[in-house]
């Protein structure tokens, strides 16, 4: 599994690079509860001289499907009061 982090990791590199932002800050930390559940923070720069931002994600690794994004079906309110309640814990 954490092989799957690292190539998570560098696939959020590579799509920054592509597309002119600069991670300032990227972390994987597991979901303490649900198995193959990760909590993504990433600290982004956009553009030179551009706005800093921040983001949480959060995803799921499927051998079978590969990675999918927990946010699809939830409302965003739905979604932030998720992540609000998460205690996420270092790999």
């Amino acid at each position: 599994m954490i092989a799957e982090v690292t190539k998570r990791k560098k696939h959020y590199q590579d799509f920054g690079k592509h597309k002119n932002v600069s991670l300032s800050k990227l972390e994987v930390l597991k979901h303490p509860e649900i198995p193959n559940t990760f909590f993504i923070h990433v600290n982004y720069h956009i553009g030179e001289g551009g706005i800093y931002k921040e983001k949480d994600l959060l995803e799921t690794y499927v051998p079978e499907e590969g990675w999918q994004d927990i946010q699809k079906g939830m409302t965003q309110l739905e979604y932030g009061a998720f992540l609000g309640d998460l205690k996420p814990t270092e790999i």
